[in-house]
């Protein structure tokens, strides 16, 4: 595992232009990784924050082409396409339970591309650094409603219950690529993982405007899944399955595992079991169901 924090300290602009770059960025290497024939769910992590002007970048790749792949990213970016730019405010907005006014298109644009200057270290023009934000926000939160994407694997065996442990976090993020992050939406919780009679499972909250049809969300994600090639990502499942055997960190996850499900394992064990034979077999048993958090499901004890 090789991890890099990127800082980006004081810039010239107003918070919510930082905050709109970040999300961009985030976005943008999405779609240079999917280019580059990577999977969200097996590069690794990259996590944004924005902090008043400043801007974070925590990258944790599985490989050192990743690593290199997202330094060459920041030192080369360019323009933003509209629809990036679109999908993103969309994405603050219901991270926020806001709704974004661009009130001044060309400044917005001026102010982005004076980011891309400094993510790139070079000089800015003193005169275009304006604190002036052509963005207005304005709380919503009616606009907005909670929903829980409920994932449960009807199997016994506890190969597949101990696979889905190691793999559950690669599911979930082909899940977001399915059909929900296309939409005004934003992930705030995720549930404990549950074992039952009939196997395990697990739930996953978003934020959401309430114009979205969650029943098409939820048939355009299974069909996502039963169309979805793992062949195509089998060299970087075994970097995924590398990184739980040696990354330290997942010690940590082993004991929430044990604590949530009773189920005993090493990280050795699960990165072995961590494979596209049995992702396959995971998905071929899984259901996925969108539905409102109402009832039962708001007292789940969602974990931030």
């Amino acid at each position: 595992m090789i991890t890099k924090l990127y800082s980006f300290y004081d810039t010239p602009f107003d918070h919510d232009v930082c905050h709109l770059f970040e999300h961009i960025v985030l976005r943008g290497f999405l779609l240079e990784l999917n280019a580059h024939g990577y999977n969200r769910a097996f590069f690794g992590w990259l996590r944004g924050n924005t902090i008043d002007s400043t801007i974070f970048f925590d990258l944790g790749a599985y490989s050192a082409d990743v690593a290199a792949l997202f330094d060459n990213y920041l030192k080369t970016l360019g323009s933003f396409d509209q629809k990036t730019i679109v999908q993103s405010l969309a994405h603050i907005e219901a991270e926020m339970s806001c709704v974004i006014t661009v009130v001044d298109k060309a400044l917005l644009l001026r102010q982005l591309d004076q980011l891309t200057h400094i993510v790139r270290c070079e000089t800015i023009d003193p005169k275009t650094s304006l604190v002036k934000s052509p963005l207005r926000i304005i709380h919503k939160p009616g606009r907005f409603e909670e929903i829980a994407v409920l994932i449960n694997v009807f199997s016994n065996s506890e190969k597949i219950q101990k696979a889905f442990l190691g793999l559950h976090p690669a599911i979930l993020d082909i899940i977001r690529d399915a059909a929900i992050d296309t939409e005004a939406a934003y992930p705030i919780g995720k549930s404990a993982i549950a074992i039952n009679d009939d196997g395990m499972g697990i739930a996953w909250r978003f934020n959401i405007k309430k114009n979205v049809n969650i029943k098409v969300l939820e048939d355009a994600t299974n069909q996502y899944l039963k169309a979805f090639d793992i062949v195509e990502y089998i060299k970087h499942i075994n970097l995924y399955q590398n990184a739980i055997s040696t990354d330290s960190s997942y010690s940590t996850n082993l004991i929430q595992f044990y604590e949530q499900t009773g189920i005993r394992g090493t990280r050795e064990e699960l990165a072995q079991l961590a494979t596209d034979e049995h992702m396959v077999e995971i998905i071929k048993n899984m259901t996925v169901r969108f539905a409102p958090v109402e009832g039962k499901l708001k007292k789940i004890e969602w974990n931030y």
